[in-house]
């Protein structure tokens, strides 16, 4: 929650296809997953899309009970 904004402001001017490594992060909470749909939401839009690369066991678990998995690059 307490990077969900810096994480919005870096999502919201992208367009295209974004690749997020999150081999460092440990942890995901509903806010940071409300910016990561709102951003998938608008790349999609411009005809891009969202995918997550490398995440730890607990943000993977996160991403499969949301039914975001789809989102995972393995």
């Amino acid at each position: 929650m307490a990077c969900a904004g810096e994480l919005r402001a870096v999502l919201e001017p992208l367009t295209g296809s974004v690749v997020l490594d999150l081999s460092a992060v440990t942890f995901l909470d509903s806010t940071t997953i409300s910016v990561l749909v709102g951003a998938q939401n608008r790349l999609n839009a411009s005809g891009g899309k969202l995918r997550i690369r490398d995440p730890h066991d607990v943000p993977r678990r996160v991403f499969e009970l949301t039914g975001l998995s789809m989102w995972i690059e393995d």
